[in-house]
C-alpha cells in the first residue's frame, strides 16, 4: 500500500480531501459496475444458465434466489460492524473476498461445463453466493463511510457520476463482449469474460483503497450483545415511520425487478436474437440509458427533489415493463428501444434513491438500517425470483411482466408517505 499512500498524498497536495474522496469513490464505483456488469444478471448470466447449461427459467429463478442468502452476512455481523472504527479496512477485506469468485467461476466453466453442466451450475451458484455475501457485508460499512466522508449535498451527484462514467466506458464493453462470444467457443468465451471482469474490478478495489478512513471525530457505538443490539434497532425502526415507508417502497420495487433477468431470455427465445448480438446490444443500450439517467437525474433532482425523481422513474419503469409484455414476437428493435427507455427511468430512480436513503438513515444506525433493508430485500427476492421463473415456465412471460409492472406501480404508495426533508 506504500504506492497508494504516495498517490493519495500527492493528490491531497493539489486538491481538498473532500474532492479527492469524491473522485476516488466515483472511480471505484464506475469501474466496479463496468466489470461486474459484463457478467451480470441482466445479460450474460441468464444466457449461461438457460441457453448454455440447459436449465429452465425456474432454475434460473432458484439460482437468483439462492444468491439472496447472502443477507445472512450483514445480519450476523451488523452489531460488530456498527462499532468498528476502521470501516475502510473492513470494506477492503470484504471487497477482495467478493472479487475472488470471478476467476474461480472461469475455472469451473473450463473444467465442468462440458462434462457435467448440472454440477457446474451448482458450483457456480455457490460461488455467486460467496460473492454476494461478501459484497452484502461490504454495503453497510461502505454506506457509513460514504456518509461521513462526502457532504450530503454532493452524494446525489457522486452516485450519478459513478453510474454515468461506468456507462460511458461500458459502451465499449458491449462490442468487446460480442466479439469474444463470436470469436471463441463455449465455455472458453464465457471464461474469458469472467477473467476480464475480475481484472477490471480489481482496479476499482485499488481506487477504493485511496479513500479516507472514517474521521477521528466520529465515535462508534459501544458494542452490545447481538440480541440487545437488534432489539434496540427494531425499537428505533418502530419510531421511524419514514424508514418504514422507504423500506416498503423498496420491497415492492424489488418484486417488480424480478422480471429483469428474464428480459434477455425472452429476447433470445421469443424474439430470436443471436447470442452475441443480444449481449452486445443490451450492454450498449443500457449503458447509453445509464449515461442519460445518471447525468440528467441529479440535475433534475436539484430542481424538483430526489423523491419526485424516484416517483417519475418508477412510473417509467412500470410502463416500460408493461409495453414489453405487449410487444409481438419478433419485434426485437422495439423491444430493445423499450428496454432503453425503461433503463433511463430505473437509473435516474436509483441515483436519487441512494441520495434519499442517506437522508433517511440516522448517524449511528446506518449499518443497522442498511442491514435490515438488506434482509428485507433479500427475503423478498428469495420468494420473487423462483416465483418469476415458475410463472415464466407455466403462464408465460406476458403474465410475469404485467405482474412486475403492477408491483412497481404499487411501490409509489408508500413512497408518497415518506416525508424526509429533500434538501
Amino acid at each position: 500500500m506504500g504506492l497508494l499512500s504516495a498517490i493519495r498524498k500527492r493528490a491531497d497536495e493539489r486538491f481538498s480531501p473532500e474532492t479527492v474522496n469524491l473522485w476516488c469513490h466515483v472511480v471505484d464505483g464506475a469501474v466496479y459496475m463496468l466489470g461486474i456488469g459484463m457478467v451480470g444478471s441482466g445479460e450474460l448470466l441468464p444466457l449461461l444458465v438457460v441457453t448454455r447449461l440447459g436449465a429452465s427459467n425456474a432454475v434460473l429463478g432458484l439460482v437468483t434466489s439462492a444468491v439472496r442468502l447472502s443477507f445472512l452476512a450483514p445480519l450476523l455481523l451488523a452489531h460488530r460492524m456498527e462499532t468498528v472504527r476502521r470501516k475502510k479496512r473492513m470494506a477492503l477485506v470484504f471487497g477482495l473476498a467478493g472479487r475472488i469468485s470471478l476467476p474461480l467461476i472461469a475455472f469451473v466453466l473450463l473444467t465442468l461445463a462440458g462434462a457435467t453442466p448440472v454440477f457446474c451450475l451448482i458450483v457456480i451458484a455457490g460461488l455467486l453466493l460467496v460473492q454476494s455475501a461478501a459484497m452484502s457485508a461490504t454495503s453497510p460499512v461502505w454506506t457509513d463511510l460514504l456518509a461521513e466522508t462526502i457532504p450530503p449535498h454532493r452524494t446525489g451527484r457522486l452516485l450519478g457520476y459513478r453510474q454515468g462514467f461506468s456507462a460511458m466506458i461500458g459502451l465499449f464493453a458491449g462490442p468487446v463482449c460480442a466479439l469474444i462470444l463470436t470469436a471463441l467457443a463455449f465455455p472458453l468465451s464465457y471464461a474469458v469474460l469472467y477473467v476480464v471482469s475480475f481484472a477490471i474490478v480489481m482496479v476499482s478495489w485499488l481506487a477504493f483503497a485511496l479513500v479516507d478512513e472514517m474521521p477521528d471525530d466520529v465515535v462508534p457505538r459501544e458494542r452490545q450483545p447481538a440480541m440487545h443490539y437488534f432489539r434496540d434497532l427494531v425499537a428505533a425502526v418502530r419510531r421511524d415511520s419514514n424508514y418504514r415507508s422507504l423500506l416498503s417502497h423498496r420491497v415492492l420495487s424489488s418484486v417488480g425487478v424480478a422480471a429483469f433477468p428474464f428480459f434477455a431470455v425472452v429476447a433470445a427465445v421469443n424474439h430470436g436474437v443471436n447470442e452475441a448480438v443480444l449481449v452486445g446490444s443490451l450492454i450498449v443500450a443500457r449503458r447509453l440509458a445509464t449515461i442519460i439517467g445518471t447525468f440528467g437525474g441529479p440535475l433534475l433532482a436539484d430542481r424538483v427533489g430526489h423523491k419526485r425523481v424516484m416517483q417519475v422513474g418508477a412510473v417509467v419503469v412500470s410502463l416500460g415493463v408493461l409495453v414489453l409484455a405487449l410487444l409481438p414476437a419478433g419485434a426485437w428493435y422495439a423491444y430493445l428501444a423499450v428496454i432503453f427507455v425503461r433503463s433511463i427511468g430505473a437509473t435516474a430512480k436509483g441515483v436519487s434513491q441512494g441520495a434519499f436513503t442517506l437522508r433517511v438513515y440516522p448517524r449511528g444506525r446506518r449499518v443497522g438500517y442498511s442491514t435490515l433493508s438488506t434482509v428485507a430485500l433479500a427475503l423478498t427476492g428469495m420468494v420473487a425470483a423462483p416465483a418469476a421463473g415458475l410463472i415464466m415456465d407455466t403462464l408465460g412471460y406476458q403474465v410475469l411482466f404485467v405482474a412486475c409492472a403492477a408491483a412497481t406501480g404499487l411501490a409509489l404508495l408508500p413512497l408518497r408517505r415518506c416525508r424526509v426533508a429533500d434538501a
